[in-house]
């Protein structure tokens, strides 16, 4: 982007490593950083390009929460976070991050359907302890015996709690 300074979406999209999801939630906030910068240095050359320029797709319209609701669905109707990952052929980590978003949202998510209540007690005082909200210290100071999956878990509940 400092090379080729793009200023409209599409050349944004043109620029490796800006995909569609990139582009929809950064895309117009660069562009008009760039523009703002170049308003105010005149003197920037700007290289040639003439790469094939790829489309700028419309995001689609998706129910919003749509995938987050499906997952709460099949958490309700029974299903572990693993059986719910292999029937929505999605990653444990994306429907850890689903069942986080929901414990944050305050839905009814058992957390000790999730956690043993002694392991989240155990996790809850690292918390404490380490004085963070930050999930990292937690895993080290565990020596990985408390995964980052877990850690955001507890650390929603026990957020959600407080509020």
């Amino acid at each position: 982007m400092c090379v080729y300074y793009p200023v409209t979406l599409v050349d944004m999209r043109t620029i490796s490593g800006v995909g569609d999801t990139k582009l929809e939630r950064y895309g117009t906030d660069f562009t008009k950083e760039i523009k703002a910068h170049l308003d105010e240095n005149p003197d920037i050359s700007i290289p040639e390009r003439r790469p094939v320029a790829l489309p700028v797709s419309t995001p689609q319209q998706k129910p919003k929460g749509g995938t987050i609701e499906k997952t709460y669905e099949l958490f309700r109707e029974g299903l572990s976070i693993k059986e719910i990952a292999k029937a929505r052929n999605l990653a444990a980590s994306t429907i850890t991050g689903h069942l986080e978003s929901l414990i944050k949202d305050g839905r009814d998510i058992e957390i000790d359907l999730l956690i043993d209540p002694a392991r989240r007690n155990a996790i809850e005082e690292m918390f404490v302890a380490l004085k963070t909200w930050n999930t990292g210290p937690i895993v080290e100071h565990s020596k990985g015996t408390v995964s980052y999956d877990d850690a955001k878990l507890v650390r929603a509940y026990v957020q959600q709690k407080k509020s």
